[in-house]
């Protein structure tokens, strides 16, 4: 009988054995699934929580894809679907619909970056990284409890990223010396069908949290040939390609060149208020910004360098936040000390970046002591802003 009951047993954990599998296994599995596609269809909603940010956001996207796209730039076609928008990549030419503005904007060839910011955690995304994180040294992989997600039975995996790994703007995996502190992500996947069903970005030091949930896979979806054309949309659609629609917003910037700068009274992120009619330096520069702007960030140190460079010479220097509310002040005080912007800084200037035709960011001006416009930028122009700065310096 004890005979006959260990060998039981021992069937018994034969059979769990074999059809136990490992992490490797899994996730080779999900590798092989999303390289055997051709087409897929599927909704994504994205929840945003950036706390030193004041960034709380969802959105929701149908998304296609057609991997049999022969172009080099992303070896896919792609078609997202938005609440008010539509955003087309046809392997060569890149168009949006922009519904609220009755306005198409196109452009051919457009850069590898400019079309892989519409793709960041998308299945594309999971499907051309997953086989380098799984091979990448720096990426810890650890399978954690299992789980529903959307009422699906999915594992969950960890995944650390260490010694400075993310993800580049580019859709690449980078490292970079100046993020030492790991980064920490979660992959579900379907225990059925090996397809991921919510990918996260977790960074609880800072409170911030980025979750993208995929549902309603579609995995034979077409799209007629007419998708990839703008020619389908009604003609009451302005056409204008990307650089003119970027060069508009230049124009109404420099539209404002010597005409009287608007006034205006606002509160300062270290206390008090700052009013323009009030200043009494020869030479005032603004900067209209707002947090996450990849440009602006990346213009800090040098705006910080102009305004010690030429502050003795009588140019005051203020950077005006134009996207929060006065409520989220204590999240702007986080975000300039992070980034240690020297600046001054405004915050509530949304009504005031109207009056200045200020839309995009950064947005520069330069206004004499007479409450002039002496010169405007959109975008930083390094040589050109301090051109106009010596030069009204000088007179």
């Amino acid at each position: 009988m004890l005979y006959k009951t260990l060998s039981l047993a021992l069937i018994v954990c034969g059979f769990m054995n074999a059809n136990a599998q490992s992490d490797e296994d899994i996730l080779q599995k999900t590798i092989s699934k999303l390289n055997s596609l051709e087409t897929i269809e599927y909704t994504t909603t994205t929840y945003y929580f950036f706390e030193k940010m004041g960034y709380d956001k969802h959105d929701t996207v149908v998304c296609f894809f057609d991997f049999r796209s022969n172009d080099t730039l992303i070896g896919a076609k792609f078609q997202f679907e938005y609440n008010m928008a539509e955003a087309v990549f046809t392997g060569n030419s890149l168009f949006m619909l922009r519904l609220e503005q009755e306005l198409i904007t196109h452009g051919t060839n457009p850069s590898k970056r400019k079309v892989v910011s519409y793709l960041m955690h998308s299945i594309y995304t999971v499907r051309k990284l997953l086989p380098e994180i799984v091979k990448d040294t720096a990426i810890v992989i650890n399978k954690e409890q299992d789980t529903l997600v959307n009422e699906i039975d999915s594992y969950n995996f960890k995944l650390t990223f260490k010694n400075g790994k993310n993800f580049g703007l580019d859709g690449e995996l980078k490292s970079n010396s100046k993020h030492i502190k790991p980064l920490f992500y979660n992959l579900y996947i379907s225990k059925e069908s090996y397809m991921p069903t919510q990918f996260t970005l977790s960074d609880p030091e800072n409170n911030n949290k980025y979750e993208a949930n995929f549902t309603d896979y579609n995995l034979a979806a077409t799209r007629d040939s007419s998708t990839w054309g703008y020619d389908r949309f009604d003609e009451r659609y302005l056409r204008m390609s990307f650089k003119d629609y970027f060069m508009s917003f230049r124009a109404k910037a420099n539209a404002q060149v010597g005409k009287l700068a608007p006034d205006w009274t606002l509160p300062k992120v270290s206390g008090d208020s700052v009013s323009l009619s009030k200043l009494e330096n020869k030479l005032t520069l603004l900067e209209f910004w707002f947090p996450g702007c990849s440009p602006c960030i990346r213009a800090i140190p040098e705006i910080n360098e102009i305004q010690k460079s030429y502050a003795e010479k009588g140019l005051e220097v203020y950077g005006i936040e134009f996207t929060k509310s006065a409520d989220k002040l204590d999240v702007l005080q986080q975000y300039v000390e992070k980034h240690n912007v020297q600046i001054p800084t405004l915050f509530a200037g949304k009504e005031v970046a109207q009056q200045y035709g200020v839309n995009v960011a950064p947005t520069f001006f330069l206004i004499d002591q007479k409450g002039t416009i002496k010169y405007s930028s959109l975008g930083y122009r390094e040589g050109e802003l301090k051109k106009a700065i010596e030069k009204e310096l000088q007179e």
